[in-house]
């Protein structure tokens, strides 16, 4: 299940105990003052737990921001030197499906020489195919955009 479908179904999930502690707190009054008590719970706690969720996806997304945010994005032809991916500190296999929330590294070479370790999102990670050719957009350790060039890995090649 990945992060949007999970946001989603904990937030229906929140609507629906708060829909339930409504209508228990307000019209559940045939289960006497232990309805009432047990709908208010129900109400606050589902929005407790939705705020909490969302603060959580939100400090998810600025740590991209973050990496980036202290560096001008420059945009160089590189070669993808190696990519894999890490749960918490440790390699991730390319055979293991599920993992709740991967960071995505790719090694890069400029035409230069100079080597390049970065985080990216998964969208560039599978942009980023060992040994190819192409335009990356690095914004201090964060690869914004990577974009592969035929007409580079033509180039480079041909020199060998």
């Amino acid at each position: 299940m990945n992060s949007e479908k999970t946001l989603t179904f904990v937030f229906v999930a929140c609507f629906l105990g708060l829909i339930i502690g409504i209508w228990l707190a307000f019209f559940g009054l045939g289960f006497g003052l232990l309805g009432a008590v047990l709908g208010f719970l129900l109400m606050f706690g589902s929005v407790g737990v939705a705020l909490l969720v969302l603060f959580g996806a939100v400090v998810g997304q600025s740590r991209a921001a973050k990496k980036s945010a202290s560096a001008i994005p420059i945009r160089f032809a590189a070669k993808v030197h190696s990519v894999w991916r890490t749960d918490k500190g440790k390699v991730i296999p390319p055979e293991a499906e599920f993992v709740e929330r991967p960071q995505y590294h790719v090694v890069l070479i400029s035409e230069e020489g100079k080597r390049f370790e970065v985080e990216t999102s998964p969208v560039v990670f599978a942009e980023c195919l060992e040994g190819s050719w192409g335009y990356a957009t690095v914004q201090g350790t964060w690869l914004g955009s990577y974009q592969r060039d035929a007409d580079l890995y033509a180039k480079h090649s041909a020199r060998r």
